[in-house]
């Protein structure tokens, strides 16, 4: 329905009701009089203003984004290699949000953020692909928090291996590094690798008893960390094996990728990975 484009009376700040008639912006009424005083044009100053607060606000959010990509993202005159090692493209044609800069002993590296992800999913320790230098906390930090940006707003993420166990093998490398940086010591991967559909159902089963206890009920992410687990214990009936491992492990980065401090999840999930 098309609303009259009028206010409902002289003096009003309202909308009218009405729908408006055919091939007319106005309904019935407000057709008929001599200057009827546009909804619209009440308003416009308040138009002005909403749009300076959209644009402060994209504003923001784009220099958020620009923020995880790292040194460099703006001006890459001073960068130290010219190209991808991977892909080969030139800094000056690599978008922003594709751009992944860090900074080394006062010298500032980049790569497209696939190249490094893929990179450093392949180690424990991961390091600078140039100087073999491990990276520090703040930039595994950095690659996490873009790859969980591109997962909650449908972004393409990096490509993963078509290889079974190199996939599983690779999830849990990143799982194992978040632990490491929130301070439960190096955790090899391997050590995850047998886990059977039955133990991943048990794992589920007690992250949401601890959850419901160590996270009070008010907090913002208590809701859809449960549902995590809800989701993880209801698809074991119709997946097999192998993809519901595949699956299980996606919702455990799901869990510890949401909130910038997951500590207290952290300690939750290792937890129960060594009781389940």
């Amino acid at each position: 329905m098309i609303r009259c484009a009028s206010v409902r009376k002289a003096g009003s700040t309202d909308q009218c009701p009405l729908r408006a008639l055919a091939n007319h912006t106005l309904c019935g009424r407000h057709a008929k009089c001599k200057k009827a005083v546009l909804w619209a044009n009440v308003h416009a100053s308040h138009g002005t203003k909403l749009v300076r607060c959209q644009a402060l606000v994209r504003g923001w959010l784009v220099r958020q984004r620009l923020a995880m990509c790292g040194p460099g993202v703006l001006s890459r005159s001073g960068v130290v290699n010219q190209d991808d090692p991977v892909t080969l493209e030139h800094r000056d044609n690599v978008h922003p949000f594709s751009y992944f800069g860090i900074e080394e002993n006062g010298k500032v590296f980049w790569f497209e953020f696939d190249t490094l992800y893929s990179w450093c999913i392949r180690s424990t320790v991961p390091s600078n692909p140039f100087t073999k230098v491990p990276l520090s906390q703040d930039t595994r930090k950095r690659l996490r928090e873009g790859w969980s940006y591109r997962q909650r707003h449908k972004l393409e993420l990096p490509p993963e291996s078509t290889v079974f166990e190199e996939r599983v093998l690779q999830r849990w490398t990143l799982l194992c590094q978040l632990f490491e940086d929130y301070g439960f010591g190096q955790i090899h991967p391997r050590s995850f690798l047998r886990i059977t559909k039955s133990q991943y159902r048990t794992l589920f089963l007690l992250i949401r008893d601890d959850l419901m206890t160590a996270i009070p009920e008010a907090h913002p992410v208590r809701n859809l960390l449960l549902s995590y687990c809800t989701r993880g214990l209801h698809v074991a009936a119709t997946l097999p094996s192998r993809l519901y491992t595949i699956q299980s492990i996606y919702t455990l980065l799901l869990m510890l990728t949401r909130q910038r401090d997951a500590y207290s999840v952290a300690f939750v999930v290792l937890s129960a990975l060594y009781r389940c």
